[in-house]
């Protein structure tokens, strides 16, 4: 009887609050380090994803710098502000140029890089851009082979294109690092 009553005695409220709020502290802390973990492997994970998209589009783009190019004209250059979020806007670059390779048939070209990544403008860039390619001048474009509906007017990816990269791996690294150590830590406990 003594067992029993040893096992089953009563608590005061105030070891009950205590042993409660340290329970649930501890629920607390391993939620949050789960969190933590998830988040840093999907900021790897994205790092990752930026890192080799920007890449392949860097070294697609540097390849093309070799592609063969024809004379085109400028059909249209203009800009528009797109909106994005929280207020801001997007300055984007609409090009229309038209080039003909072989035949009487011409085609009709949209793309300034080649580049898919980053295509916003500073409005500098974009005044720059539209004098460089003023409507109706003659122009080098740049077409694919085997795609002669694939071409562009600049070689060379974007300057965001390489930047990006870099930071790609700043983020596969240091919350690669969180991920891995969290983990560890996880374990040890």
């Amino acid at each position: 009887m003594a067992n029993e009553n040893e096992s089953t005695r009563d608590i005061a409220p105030s070891e009950a609050v205590l042993l409660y709020a340290d329970q649930f502290t501890t629920v607390t802390k391993i939620k949050a380090k789960i969190w933590v973990m998830i988040l840093s492997f999907c900021g790897a994970l994205l790092g990752l994803f930026i890192m080799i998209q920007c890449s392949a589009d860097a070294i697609a783009a540097n390849k093309a710098k070799k592609w063969p190019h024809v004379n085109g004209r400028i059909t249209h250059i203009g800009s528009t502000l797109k909106p994005k979020s929280r207020g801001n806007v997007s300055n984007e670059i609409q090009v229309s140029y038209i080039y003909k390779i072989e035949g009487p048939d011409s085609l009709e070209g949209h793309l300034l890089y080649l580049s898919k990544v980053f295509n916003d403008y500073s409005d500098d860039e974009v005044s720059k851009i539209k004098a460089q390619f003023p409507q109706g001048s003659i122009v080098p474009v740049y077409y694919n082979r085997d795609e002669p509906k694939k071409a562009f007017l600049l070689t060379g990816a974007t300057q965001a294109t390489y930047i990006m990269i870099p930071v790609g791996y700043l983020l596969i690294i240091g919350l690669g690092y969180i991920f891995i150590r969290q983990i560890k830590m996880y374990r040890q406990k």
